[in-house]
Parts: C-alpha cells; structure tokens; sequence
C-alpha cells in the first residue's frame, strides 16, 4: 500500500492500492479501478487499538490489512472513512454507506444490515490489583472502569452495572486502576496487557476473570447485499485465507477442556460404549447409509427432520446424553459416533449424520491421536462461541477404537467457571 498526499489523489486515482489522509478524519483507500468496474464500497470505521491504529497518520493494523487482503481477492475497489462509531451506525441504518467496521454483533443493527464472519477476536476479562481482597467480579459496590465509548462500557450498562467510570482512553485507564482509583477494569485481554507493559503495570501485579469472547466483525447494509449478491459469501470465504490465528484456543484453555472432557469420558464411558450397541442404523448397507447422510443434512438446511434423525433421538445413548449435557455446566452438545463415522447417539441433531469427511474424525479415529480440540466457532444465529473436544472411545479388551465422542462447550460459560 502506498502513502499519497491528498494534492495527487486525483492524478493518482487509477494507481494500485493508494491510501492518503484528507482533512483530520477521512483515510481512503483506492485500490486500481477502472471506468468500466463496480463503483469502490463505501466503508466506515473509528480507531480500535491495537487491532486498527493511526501511525504516521495513516490507518493501519492487522484489521486494515486483513481489508485489504479480502478486497483484493474480490478484486473489488474500496474506500474507508474515519468517523465516530455511533456516526457509522446511523448511516448503516439509514443505506447512506455499504458498510462499516468493527462491531460486536448487534440486534439493532440486524434489522438494515448484515454481518459479517469475525474479522478480529476479542477475549474481555475484569482486572484488578493483586492484593486487594476484591471478589474475581464485582458484585455491585465497587467501581468498574471501561474506555468511554466502548463496547465494553456499553455491556456493563446493559448488564445493570451500578458504578461505571468511563475513562477516556485505555492509558488512562491503565493509570487509574494502578492508583487504585478503580476496583476493576472491563477491557478486552490483549489491548490492556499491550497498555499496561507500556505504562509499566505488569501481569505480575495483576489478577483477571475471563468474561467472554466477542466477536469484532464487519456489517453491510441489506440494499448494499441485494445489489450485490454473492459478495457476502465470497466476503467470509475469503477470511479463510486473509485471517489467521483469531480462533486459536488459548493453551490453558484446552488444558481446561481437554481435562473436563476426559473425566467426563472416565465417568460415563462404560455405560456410553455398552449403550453404543444399539445402532438405530444396524440394518441399513453402507450405501444406505451415505444416502440418509444426504437426507439428513439437507433436512437441516431446512429445519426438518428424518425418519433416521428421530429414531437416534430416542434411542438410551441419545437419552443418555442429553441427560448428562443438562448436569454439565458449559456443554452444549455431545454426540458419539461408529468407528465409520455414523452418529450413533446425540443430545440434538447434528448438521451430519456422517462424520467421516470432518477434521476430528480424522485426526481421531483414522491417525489414532488421543484427542482433537477445535478452534473457537461462532453461531450467529445464537451468537455464542463452541469449542469441540473428540475423544476415542476404547474397546476395554483390544484397546482399540469402537468410536468417538466429541463434546461441544460454550466457550464463554466454560471458562467462566
């Protein structure tokens, strides 16, 4: 990307990927377009350290390159404005820009707009000074700190918080919880940590509670989409090659998962692989089978159900399983499956009856490794993060494979505990 004053924007309009700062809040981007190509989309967005920062007056960060990847891999010409967050949200609302950057998902915003895959990750946690005899959260007597305008001074409101000091930025932030001034800040991990190491506050003195994860994405406007369709999906499908690491899980939260996933494994595994030998599927051939996979998961596509889908729900491993998800703090789902790969038992539907084709089954169950853990998935549809954990399910005689288990967490509530 190449730095431009503004007196040379115009006669360098057709040059590739040209950023330049106009007046004191407006960084546009041009990637090379030409008459006869789609008009550049008209993105907004504000400054949202360290993911997007100005630095020698231009925009720039991993999220502005991640843009800048996606769009040219659409191979479409873009431009972005700088504005206040609650500026970019009512021109969405109003279709007077295509898009804008980074929010948290938003149901106000669904209404005129779509989101889009995260293009950054968010990991909030409540800090406070070691020493202090506070609570691991507050419990409503204490001050809590966030950046005034934050999405995480927006939640605290939202979640009923008493006494909220919104500070104007988060070196401020750092200094008034070092002067103790604050019982605890609200504030996404790796922002404040990056701000305290510079302001000279380390982790050392430090205690926090994961909160949540949230999810920083894009939004386009619904008249944006409708003239443009196709561009969503290819959008997301990009991030696959413009955006790595985001969905990583954290070391000691694998540790946490992995732990909790075997002893519930040690727990209930006999009673899981004597249940396993009645296959709602026992009669069908291998082909047949393939072809209830199709059935199955066109079915829930469109919200249906199968003949197959609703015998394995009734069968005492699926009985089981639900029951156990119920008495389990943070899982959402756990479905066990053949050594082919073929759901043999599930608290609810999956969105395959054939698990052959997915990562887990093949680093489990056909390379032998003891265990599989997901990256962090996001639902939108109920805007919560999974994280997966695959278990061999072992013969006590041969030691070998009978099946898998894969158990799904909510990734906030699990490390909440």
């Amino acid at each position: 990307m190449i730095s431009v004053p503004s007196s040379v924007l115009l006669k360098s309009f057709r040059k590739s990927f040209q950023s330049c700062l106009i007046g004191a809040g407006l960084v546009v981007t041009f990637p090379a377009f030409a008459a006869d190509e789609p008009s550049p989309v008209v993105l907004q967005t504000h400054l949202h350290p360290p993911y997007q920062v100005m630095r020698d007056h231009y925009l720039s960060g991993e999220v502005p390159k991640t843009l800048n990847c996606i769009f040219k891999w659409l191979d479409r010409p873009y431009v972005i404005n700088l504005a206040p967050r609650k500026r970019s949200r009512q021109l969405i609302k109003a279709n007077r820009i295509d898009g804008f950057f980074l929010s948290t998902p938003d149901e106000a915003l669904d209404e005129t707009s779509l989101p889009t895959e995260p293009l950054a990750l968010e990991r909030w946690k409540y800090y406070r000074l070691k020493g202090s005899d506070l609570p691991a959260v507050p419990n409503g007597d204490q001050r809590v700190g966030a950046v005034l305008g934050s999405n995480e001074a927006v939640w605290l409101k939202q979640h009923y918080i008493p006494h909220i000091q919104r500070i104007p930025d988060m070196e401020s932030l750092v200094k008034v919880l070092q002067s103790q001034r604050l019982s605890y800040v609200l504030v996404d991990e790796r922002a404040f940590e990056e701000a305290a190491a510079k302001y000279h506050l380390p982790n050392k003195v430090l205690e926090s509670h994961f909160v949540r994860y949230v999810p920083l994405v894009a939004y386009f406007s619904k008249v944006f989409i409708k003239e443009n369709p196709g561009f969503l999906d290819a959008f997301n499908a990009s991030l696959d090659s413009c955006v790595t690491g985001i969905r990583d899980i954290k070391q000691e939260e694998k540790d946490y998962v992995l732990k909790v996933s075997n002893a519930f494994v040690q727990q209930h595994g006999a009673r899981i692989l004597a249940e396993m030998k009645e296959a709602a599927f026992a009669n069908l051939s291998m082909e047949k089978r393939h072809d209830e996979d199709k059935r199955w998961t066109q079915a829930m596509l469109n919200n249906q159900t199968t003949g197959l889908m609703g015998l394995i729900s009734m069968t005492s491993l699926s009985q089981t399983l639900t029951e156990q998800t119920a008495k389990e703090y943070g899982m959402t789902e756990i479905f066990v499956m053949d050594r082919n790969g073929f759901i043999l038992g599930m608290n609810k539907p999956t969105s395959d009856f054939w698990q052959g084709d997915e990562v887990a089954f093949d680093q489990v169950l056909k390379q032998g490794k003891d265990h599989y853990v997901s990256k962090i998935e996001f639902d939108h549809s109920t805007r919560r993060f999974q994280i997966q954990v695959t278990l061999p399910l072992m013969n006590a005689a041969s030691k070998e494979p009978v099946g898998a288990i894969t158990i799904g967490f909510d990734a906030d509530r699990a490390f909440q505990s």
